[in-house]
């Protein structure tokens, strides 16, 4: 019996030497790889929705003019703006359409004479190219929406026909009834 656990002991210590008698760990095989299939993004152009009650050229000109002249303004001050000139057409004393009052201004050899415009930003000698892509955008957006509710909301200028930034003081402001103040443009009405 001695004999037997002088074996045991020893195969037992061979085994452990050798490694036969330690646990390894089981290891499964790796799953192989998935291609990663590539997919090719396409942006489709954005399509404005058209609006059919809206004329695209009077829509077009009466963002340039919130563009320009309001830019930097509020969205309240932006839609003042766009009410003036809705005002101005619903006016007799004035053209009967959107570009007809953005546009009216003395001419000389079919250019508008610099600071004989209505509204500045006409004559002022810039481009009247829009820059700014979120400005614009905003701009197009007020536009759509003075043009669709003119009608419909409650007329923050009180019927102005006439504005200028705080900063210019104009010779018609002294004679005209001053109406509203929104951001830093003064509104009157005639």
């Amino acid at each position: 019996m001695k004999r037997f656990i002088a074996l045991l002991v020893l195969g037992l210590c061979v085994g452990y030497a050798l490694g036969y008698l330690t646990e390894k760990p089981v290891v499964e095989p790796k799953p192989e790889p998935v291609p990663v299939q590539k997919v090719e993004v396409v942006k489709l152009p954005v399509i404005p929705k058209p609006i059919p009650s809206i004329d695209p050229e009077q829509h077009q000109c009466l963002a340039l003019n919130i563009y320009h002249e309001a830019k930097n303004q509020s969205e309240k001050g932006q839609i003042a703006v766009g009410l003036v000139t809705l005002n101005r057409v619903a006016d007799p004393r004035w053209p009967g359409t959107i570009c007809g009052v953005v546009y009216q201004a003395k001419m000389w050899k079919g250019n508008p004479i610099r600071n004989m415009c209505q509204f500045s930003f006409f004559c002022d000698g810039k481009s009247d190219k829009p820059i700014e892509s979120v400005a614009w955008k905003t701009a197009r957006g007020i536009a759509t929406f003075v043009m669709e509710n003119h009608d419909n909301i409650s007329d923050i200028t009180f019927g102005a026909d006439h504005y200028h930034a705080d900063y210019v003081k104009p010779w018609w402001s002294k004679k005209f009834a001053k109406v509203a103040t929104i951001g830093n443009h003064i509104f009157y009405k005639k």
